[in-house]
């Protein structure tokens, strides 16, 4: 399956690390059981993968990021922009 993690920056915002890609939260659900996090490149590369947890268990996902196109564009992997 999956190894998912939560992690944490300075100012104590989450993150989800799922199989080394970085997921951020939705606001309207980070304080609540269910989240949905969606591809911390979403924004910058329009990335589609999402995570939905409940109680921090993993329960659905789409993760278009493994694909080798897609990842090769998205910086969600590592933090940069992959060349």
């Amino acid at each position: 399956m999956f190894s998912v993690n939560v992690i944490y920056n300075k100012k104590g915002y989450p993150k989800l690390v799922c199989d080394g890609y970085f997921y951020r939260p939705h606001n309207a659900y980070r304080n609540q059981p269910k989240v949905l996090w969606y591809c911390s490149g979403r924004s910058k590369f329009q990335c589609p993968a999402t995570l939905r947890t409940y109680n921090r268990e993993l329960t659905r996902w789409r993760l278009f990021t493994c694909l080798q196109e897609l990842a090769s564009r998205c910086c969600s992997m590592t933090g940069t922009r992959s060349t």
